[in-house]
């Protein structure tokens, strides 16, 4: 006797399957891989044979050329996880570094749960006015413009990119409107006074920290300063008269510094990031990579002042390197530690520190002296546009906005 149920088998293709399920309903199975490579088995509902095996026949050809795409039950989290992992191999490490954690510690705990195709340009909305007055949790304070403009950023190329695999129909990111605008505190920028008390500081460097010693000793305090031995105030030197990035100055080798034009050419960029390496023994890596954007390889002028001082530092580092032979491996940085490698930004940013506080000057970071070359440039009546170029940003309206 025939079962009241009939099932055709599955197809000889083996791309999908039709089960009766009643006298008007007939199920059609299809399996699938999801974006991420995994499979899913999925059932669709025809009111007649034909329909169902239409269906069928339609998915499984789209199936076979690779065209068929389903969010699913993809989330949101799993789509950012997946995208952060497929498409992000040839963006800088520190900017990969920063996506990893916008989606760790702001996307996945308010919407990771969320199917990618129930996601609104609502949601949306409400999870940045969210982020923006949750603040940064870590450090207890505001939540900065530019990283809520960054997450943006990420989150509609992200988006984007679900567009273009037909996961969902539209960028919802289009159609949010970014929480408004802090107040944007002033940049630090050195005025005459302070400057020349900072160039006395570098151009005396050693002889006050031996002084600063012997007060300190006096004092019966236990703090001690070590003198430069390995040129750190050059590379102040360098930032001060050319307003480059501090990673910039740190990744400079001898063959970017052309002694007959007066130039030095800025190509690369000193950080430390994440290392993605499976195997790697730290979880930190100190790498020279790519500047921040294609504007900021360029060659900049070299005042003769500062040529002055570089030709100075090459010659005592010189002498250092006959003295580390046994340790020192030669592989022409302009600022390298006692084995050869670049100094991490963060030891001049100490150095700095410490240099302010021996110059009597007020507090201040490495990114001041960027904002005070620029500034200084601008107040000598000189061409915004050639500023610019040298301080490698893609448009002058960058450089009015930074300094306002």
């Amino acid at each position: 006797m025939a079962s009241a149920r009939k099932r055709r088998g599955r197809s000889s293709n083996g791309t999908g399957t039709i089960t009766k399920r009643s006298a008007t309903s007939f199920e059609v199975k299809y399996t699938y891989k999801d974006v991420t490579g995994k499979s899913k088995r999925k059932s669709k509902y025809f009111k007649t044979r034909a329909e169902a095996e239409s269906f069928r026949l339609a998915i499984a050809n789209e199936i076979m050329s690779g065209n068929y795409k389903d969010a699913g039950t993809l989330t949101v989290g799993g789509w950012c996880k997946f995208w952060f992992e497929t498409y992000n191999n040839n963006v800088r490490p520190s900017t990969k570094s920063n996506y990893e954690g916008y989606i760790n510690n702001k996307i996945i705990p308010f919407m990771g749960d969320k199917k990618l195709e129930k996601l609104t340009t609502n949601d949306l909305q409400v999870f940045f006015n969210t982020i923006k007055a949750q603040g940064n949790i870590k450090t207890d304070g505001p939540l900065s413009d530019k990283t809520v403009k960054n997450i943006y950023q990420m989150l509609h190329c992200c988006l984007g990119q679900a567009v273009e695999n037909d996961l969902i129909r539209k960028n919802f990111c289009d159609g949010v409107e970014l929480p408004s605008q802090d107040v944007k505190e002033e940049a630090r920028v050195l005025n005459k006074e302070e400057r020349e008390k900072i160039f006395y500081a570098l151009d005396n460097c050693n002889d006050l920290i031996v002084r600063k010693n012997e007060q300190l000793h006096l004092e019966k305090s236990s703090t001690r300063y070590a003198t430069d031995t390995l040129g750190y105030r050059y590379a102040i030197y360098v930032a001060l008269y050319t307003g480059a990035r501090i990673g910039e100055v740190m990744a400079l080798q001898w063959k970017d510094v052309d002694f007959n034009n007066n130039t030095i050419s800025i190509r690369k960029s000193l950080g430390r990031h994440k290392d993605y390496n499976e195997n790697a023994p730290a979880k930190t890596i100190l790498e020279i990579g790519n500047t921040k954007n294609t504007e900021s390889r360029r060659s900049v002028p070299m005042p003769e002042k500062l040529r002055d001082k570089l030709l100075k530092h090459k010659a005592e580092q010189k002498k250092l390197i006959k003295n580390l032979r046994e340790t020192f491996v030669n592989k022409g940085y302009v600022f390298a530690n006692v084995t050869g490698n670049p100094i991490e930004t963060r030891t001049i940013q100490d150095f700095f520190k410490k240099l302010l506080m021996i110059a009597d000057v007020g507090d201040g970071n490495l990114h001041c002296l960027r904002h005070t070359f620029a500034t200084k440039w601008l107040e000598s009546q000189r061409d915004i546009k050639t500023l610019s170029a040298i301080l490698g940003h893609s448009s002058s309206s960058t450089v009015q906005t930074t300094l306002k």
